[in-house]
């Protein structure tokens, strides 16, 4: 079964979700795990920076919010990615309850905001990872095909950009191509 032909699950690829200042103050603070597991912070959409996580899935039946990094390759990320990547998890899971309410006007009692290692290697704490097969356990469905499908369309919008640039960076050659061909001549009859 396809995760988006599940009725009581709602599924958002890439969504724009902002990270208020006052967010980013908690997490650099010297607060408990324990107490950023127990907290949650409002929401207000357009204020802070902008994070887009893989995919975030609301699931109806469980009254929960499960934000999602998905990471494809079996190479390690730099350390200063994976301090990037556990900060924005930790951020976007204190503000999800009210994310939940604000943006998709749903009341949520569970939270997830993790890694999706497809291949099983992460660099980032236990208390951040789910496996794919956790994933396909909580919702009874084959998730390889959305991140397939994540996957391909982040590749063809890359490649769209790719020839948008080139085109950008030779368009004065191209120009200067059009000049060296001369008019045709016009004959008469």
């Amino acid at each position: 079964m396809e995760i988006n032909t599940v009725p009581h699950l709602t599924v958002l690829r890439t969504p724009s979700i902002f990270i208020p200042g006052a967010v980013d103050q908690f997490i650099s603070g010297s607060v408990s795990h324990e107490a950023l597991l127990q907290s949650d912070l409002h929401y207000t959409h357009g204020i802070g920076r902008k994070i887009s996580p893989d995919v975030l899935i609301l699931d109806a039946a469980r009254k929960a919010i499960d934000i999602f990094e998905l990471k494809r390759g079996l190479a390690k990320t730099d350390a200063g990615k994976t301090r990037q990547t556990v900060r924005d998890l930790r951020c976007v899971r204190l503000i999800s309850k009210s994310y939940a309410q604000v943006m998709l006007d749903t009341t949520v009692v569970e939270t997830t905001a993790a890694v999706c290692s497809i291949h099983g290697a992460s660099a980032v704490p236990p208390d951040l990872r789910i496996s794919l097969e956790e994933l396909e356990a909580r919702y009874n469905v084959n998730l390889k095909s959305v991140i397939e499908h994540t996957y391909l369309e982040f590749g063809r919008r890359l490649e769209a950009l790719l020839f948008e640039q080139a085109l950008e960076d030779d368009l004065p050659n191209l120009m200067a191509s059009f000049e060296l061909i001369e008019p045709a001549s016009v004959s008469v009859y």
